[in-house]
């Protein structure tokens, strides 16, 4: 018991003895601390890695640094166009005022002279006629006669028929369609009593029936002379 005691006592005795200086150093250490912590803040780099040198006793922390962030940088091809030439500033242009122009009046042009008077040169006479033997002319053709006028055939008319018998025609300047009024009276054929009309064609006398032609007279001597178209009969008109 005595011998447990002694080493128990001997042990306090030197827990004391070590903790004598480490209290010292302690109180010691405070303001080297306050320092140290007073320059990390002012430093502007205080990061979780120097937090582990606070105490000079402990065994100093390898830190790790994480690497920057890389930034990939794509770079493009940028065409600049060149720049447009500056215009150039309109300036202002005094205008100046014409001259007065001066308008001549136009000049009389001469007359131009009358064209030549052409006078036709006198025909030439004309050669004798050639006179062959054995060659006769023929007579000279008579002269043609004018056309009768309708109003010269107007009036009355003797017809002679077949076989002598005669009767009246009347011929009348009053229109009838395209034609001119006739009428017969005392005709024995059935031809002529049905004559109702008549006109003239070139030197001739139509007669109608009805608008139908019944007979065509010829002037012959003061006369006309023709058929019946449907009989085949002599017919003769006169005064």
């Amino acid at each position: 018991m005595k011998k447990t005691r002694e080493f128990t006592s001997s042990s306090a005795e030197a827990g004391r003895v070590a903790r004598a200086p480490m209290r010292g150093l302690g109180r010691s250490a405070g303001p080297l601390l306050g320092l140290v912590f007073l320059a990390g803040c002012q430093s502007g780099e205080f990061n979780s890695c120097e937090r582990y040198y606070t105490s000079p006793w402990n065994p100093p922390v390898r830190c790790y640094r994480p690497p920057p962030p890389s930034v990939e940088v794509v770079v493009e091809n940028v065409v600049v166009a060149p720049a447009a030439p500056a215009r150039p500033r309109a300036r202002a242009v005094r205008e100046e005022p014409m001259p007065p122009v001066t308008v001549e009046p136009p000049r009389p042009q001469p007359a131009s002279p009358p064209p030549p008077r052409v006078v036709p040169a006198a025909p030439a006479p004309l050669p004798a006629p050639k006179v062959v033997k054995g060659y006769d002319p023929p007579p000279q053709s008579r002269q043609v006669k004018p056309l009768p006028q309708r109003s010269q055939l107007s009036g009355r008319w003797r017809v002679t028929e077949a076989g002598g018998k005669a009767c009246e025609l009347v011929l009348t300047n009053a229109g009838l369609l395209d034609q001119y009024r006739a009428s017969t009276s005392g005709c024995t054929s059935e031809a002529l009593r049905s004559i109702n009309g008549w006109d003239l064609k070139g030197g001739d006398v139509v007669l109608y029936a009805r608008g139908a032609m019944v007979v065509r007279l010829v002037e012959d001597g003061g006369r006309y002379r023709g058929v019946e178209l449907s009989s085949g009969m002599p017919v003769t008109l006169a005064r």
